[in-house]
C-alpha cells in the first residue's frame, strides 16, 4: 500500500464505504479495523518478546489518523531500538491489562442477546440456543482478550459439530463473529478472533436435500396432534400455513393489517420477509382460516404481529415450529406443508395454473408472465376452501 495515500479523507472513506468487516494495513505496524456496522478503530500489531502483542489506539471518532501514526511509530521504535525503556512499556502492557476488567465472551454474549431481544428479531431463541449450546462450553468463560482463532474452530468442532450438524454451525459462526465485534468496539480486543477461524475449520460441502414432508393424508392428523401438544401460538401459525399453502416464514411474519377481513384475503407485500417472488401474493381465507385470524389476533393484543414473540415486537421463530413438531414426531418440516398441498392438487385433478399460483410460483416465460394480469382470486377461493374443508373434517 503506498502510504503517501493515507490520510484523514482516504481513512474516513473506507469507513464510510464498508459494508462488511474488513482490516487495512497502514504499514508501520499500525492497521486500521473497519466494523460492520461503519464504525473504525486503529490497533497496532507488535511482537514482544517473540510474542505478537496487539495494542488498541482508540476509535476513529477519538482518535485522527495522524495522531494514531504517531503514537505508533513511537510504541514501534521503543520496541524495535529500545528507545523510550521498550522493558517499561511491556511492564506498562502487561500492568494495563491485568488491572483492566476484561469480560468473558458470555458477558458480552448477554449484551448482544439482550439488544438483539429489544430489537425483536425473531430469531432470538435460536441465536439463544446456538450459542448456549455450540459456544458456551468451550468460550463461554474465557476472556475475551484470551480468545485465540484456534479457540473459536475448537468450539465449533466439539463433539465433531462441524460435519455433523453443519447447516446449524455454519449459522452459529456469525453469531460468534458478532459477539465478538462488539468485543472489539468496546476495546477490549484490537481484532476479531473468529474472523480468522474459518481458514482452520474444516471445508464441508453440505448437500441440500429436499424439505421432509409426509402423505398429505397424514396431515389432518399432524395439525389436530399440534392443537393438542404444542403451544397455542405455534399451533395457530402452522395450521394457517397449512390452510394457506404460504411459506412458514410468511405465515409466522404475517402482521394484523395483512389480513382483508371484508374480501376474506390474507395479502402479503412483495417486500414481506420470507417473499422469494418479489410480487404481492393474495391468499384467499376458509373458514377454518378465518377462525384462526381471529384467534390470533385475541392473542397478540396490541402488537403488530400475527404471531408475535414473548417482547411482542418480534415474530415468533420458526424455531419455535420446528421444535413443537419434532415433539410430536411429526413425519414433515413446516416448508413440507407446501409438499403436501402441491400433491393433493396434483391427486384431486386441481387445475396445475391455479396449484401454481397457489403456492405464488412463478409460471411460463418471461412474455407469458407480463401478459398475464390476472390472479384467479375466486377460482383459487375455490381450491383452498376445498383444502380447508379436507385438512379439518
Amino acid at each position: 500500500m503506498n502510504a503517501r495515500k493515507i490520510n484523514q479523507r482516504w481513512i474516513d472513506s473506507k469507513i464510510k464505504a464498508t459494508g462488511k468487516r474488513h482490516s487495512y494495513s497502514l504499514g508501520g505496524t499500525l492497521v486500521l479495523q473497519v466494523t460492520a456496522a461503519g464504525s473504525g478503530s486503529y490497533a497496532q500489531r507488535l511482537f514482544i518478546d517473540g510474542r505478537r502483542k496487539d495494542i488498541a489506539l482508540g476509535p476513529c471518532w477519538a482518535v485522527d489518523y495522524k495522531t494514531a501514526r504517531q503514537q505508533a511509530d513511537k510504541n514501534r521504535a521503543a520496541v524495535k531500538f529500545g528507545f523510550g525503556q521498550p522493558q517499561g512499556i511491556r511492564q506498562a502492557l502487561v500492568k494495563a491489562e491485568a488491572s483492566r476488567d476484561v469480560p468473558t465472551f458470555r458477558d458480552i454474549a448477554e449484551q448482544v442477546l439482550a439488544d438483539k431481544e429489544r430489537e425483536g428479531i425473531s430469531s432470538i431463541d435460536a441465536w439463544r440456543q446456538t450459542l448456549r449450546d455450540y459456544a458456551m462450553p468451550t468460550l463461554g468463560d474465557m476472556r475475551v482478550s484470551e480468545i485465540r482463532p484456534v479457540d473459536v474452530a475448537d468450539a465449533m468442532q466439539r463433539n465433531n459439530a462441524w460435519v455433523d450438524k453443519h447447516p446449524t454451525l455454519a449459522m452459529t459462526l456469525p453469531r460468534v463473529v458478532a459477539v465478538l465485534d462488539r468485543a472489539v468496539a468496546l476495546e477490549y480486543i484490537a481484532s476479531n478472533p473468529a474472523d480468522k477461524a474459518t481458514a482452520i475449520l474444516p471445508k464441508i460441502n453440505h448437500k441440500a436435500e429436499n424439505r421432509k414432508s409426509c402423505d398429505y393424508r397424514d396431515l389432518p392428523a399432524v395439525i389436530q396432534a399440534m392443537r393438542e401438544r404444542a403451544p397455542k401460538a405455534v399451533a395457530l401459525a402452522f395450521e394457517l400455513a397449512a390452510l394457506t399453502s404460504c411459506r412458514i416464514s410468511e405465515a409466522l411474519n404475517a402482521q394484523t393489517v395483512w389480513i382483508n377481513s371484508v374480501d376474506r384475503l390474507l395479502c402479503i407485500p412483495a417486500d414481506a420477509k420470507g417473499r422469494k417472488t418479489g410480487r404481492q401474493h393474495m391468499v384467499p381465507l376458509c373458514d377454518r382460516a378465518m377462525q384462526i385470524v381471529r384467534e390470533a389476533k385475541a392473542l397478540a393484543g396490541d402488537s403488530v404481529y400475527l404471531f408475535p414473540n414473548r417482547t411482542g415486537r418480534g415474530p415468533l421463530d420458526k424455531v419455535a415450529v420446528g421444535r413443537a413438531l419434532r415433539k410430536i414426531n411429526a413425519p414433515l418440516t413446516a416448508h413440507g406443508l407446501r409438499s403436501c398441498f402441491r400433491d393433493w392438487c396434483g391427486e384431486n385433478e386441481i387445475d396445475r395454473e391455479l396449484a401454481e399460483l397457489s403456492l405464488s410460483h412463478t409460471i411460463g416465460s418471461q412474455a407469458e408472465q407480463a401478459y398475464r394480469r390476472s390472479t384467479l382470486i375466486e377460482r383459487r377461493r375455490a381450491v383452498m376452501a376445498k383444502w380447508g374443508a379436507f385438512l379439518t373434517a
